[in-house]
């Protein structure tokens, strides 16, 4: 294998040993493979390799929830001050920019540093117009408004990763669910680096301009609304119910959002893809994947040379009309744990799946969905936050900062140690150290 790095020259091949190629574009892989100093610690290439079938599950973000009551002086349960000055890259960092609990720090900031003809803040000018020198207002309207305006807020969040050999589903839990959502990617199945399948829910038309990806772009990049997801072993359910109308006015349209979701599965990156009724399944070497929709779905065409596509020829976008409103429900598998894909694709569709709407009207929405799972149990989740399996509440926050075979960390701690049967790293992250020591 060769790694190609490019200066204004030319370029400098490293070679790994095989006839590969591999043009990488993350400037920080490069910088990590040209260091002649760094060395990627054996555990790491260990852990990284393995094809055991594990689980991980990680907690990280800062604690911030723009929906909780407004009160005089908030208090931030991390230590933080929402209205300290020196902490305005801290809080911005975090898509913090207008909750209620830090609109008066970001008003404060834009006017000290006149910030307010730049065009990535011209949603806070909006408030402004309408507060005018108002803070007390200013924390109010926001705390309304708070399941739409904190679209990009970046806040605690509890991941589950199933991961083999062969596949790997992951999903972003009960992340600000039914709120407004930019750039959030809730889950995901892996089969190979282009065999991948996911959901959105969209808040505008793909744009019509070949070869351009805008990061305003709410069809792919990111959910016009975030939906409630829980994850057992192989299997997550994901509901999808916006607890918020659709804006229609001045200054909040890039909130609003379209009457359906749907699903990105590349056919052309699968060895096999079929559908029936409300499944859909697909195939890569020997991993499985079976994606349903309480919608009825269908393929939804676009022509490369009106829609950028990313290359792709054939169907890849699969949409589930009829409403906002939606339960997806996915279960991956392999050959070495089902045999055939046949053997897969009957278990899947043999399995009772119960959706029930409660209501479809904004803050009142609500949905839940039970699958029987024929691998991992009975799996209940609904819009309360409640998540079962089996009848048990599984509770899905509070995750320590890493937790899988290879490694326990709990939040805050200084000291990280990854380890196997052959070797462990210690990280002491206080004195800026990094030990490797064999397994006696």
């Amino acid at each position: 294998m060769k790694l190609l790095f490019h200066d204004s020259d030319r370029p400098w091949p490293i070679d790994l040993g095989d006839d590969r190629e591999l043009t990488p574009i993350d400037e920080g892989s490069t910088l990590f493979a040209l260091s002649h100093k760094y060395h990627v610690p054996d555990v790491i290439a260990r852990v990284a390799r393995s094809d055991a079938t594990m689980v991980d599950r990680e907690g990280m973000g800062i604690t911030l929830d723009p929906c909780e009551p407004v009160h005089d002086e908030p208090v931030s349960a991390t230590g933080f001050a929402y209205d300290d000055p020196g902490l305005v890259d801290f809080w911005w960092d975090r898509g913090a920019l207008t909750t209620w609990q830090t609109i008066g720090l970001t008003l404060d900031a834009m006017d000290r540093h006149a910030l307010w003809d730049v065009a990535l803040l011209a949603p806070i000018r909006y408030v402004r117009d309408l507060v005018g020198g108002d803070r007390a207002l200013a924390r109010q309207m926001t705390h309304d408004l708070a399941k739409i305006a904190g679209a990009g807020l970046l806040s605690e969040v509890n991941t589950y990763t199933y991961r083999t050999g062969d596949v790997m589903l992951s999903t972003a839990q009960l992340y600000r669910p039914g709120q407004s959502g930019h750039q959030q990617h809730i889950w995901q199945a892996t089969l190979d680096e282009d065999a991948i399948v996911f959901t959105t829910h969209p808040g505008n038309e793909p744009y019509a301009t070949p070869g351009a990806i805008y990061d305003p772009d709410h069809y792919w990049t990111g959910s016009a609304s975030l939906p409630w997801a829980a994850q057992q072993g192989c299997a997550s359910i994901v509901l999808y119910a916006p607890a918020f109308a659709s804006p229609d006015i001045a200054g909040l349209e890039s909130s609003a959002y379209l009457e359906y979701t749907h699903a990105f599965m590349p056919t052309e990156r699968f060895d096999e893809v079929h559908r029936s009724n409300h499944w859909t399944f697909a195939r890569r070497r020997d991993a499985y994947v079976a994606l349903y929709s309480w919608r009825e779905p269908h393929w939804r065409h676009h022509d490369p040379a009106v829609t950028f596509t990313n290359g792709l020829t054939q169907p890849f976008d699969l949409v589930a009309p009829g409403g906002a409103h939606n339960a997806w429900i996915v279960e991956v598998g392999e050959a070495t744990g089902w045999g055939g894909f046949e053997e897969f694709c009957a278990a899947m569709t043999a399995a009772t799946v119960t959706v029930d709407v409660i209501s479809e009207e904004g803050e009142r929405s609500g949905i839940a969905a039970t699958f029987d799972s024929p691998s991992q149990g009975i799996l209940w989740l609904s819009t309360s936050g409640d998540f079962c399996v089996d009848g048990a509440t599984v509770d899905l926050a509070h995750y320590p900062r890493f937790d899988n075979p290879f490694a326990h960390v709990e939040r805050g701690a200084t000291m990280v140690v990854i380890s196997d049967e052959i070797g462990t790293l210690t990280l002491d992250l206080d004195r800026g150290t990094r030990t490797v020591t064999p397994n006696s």
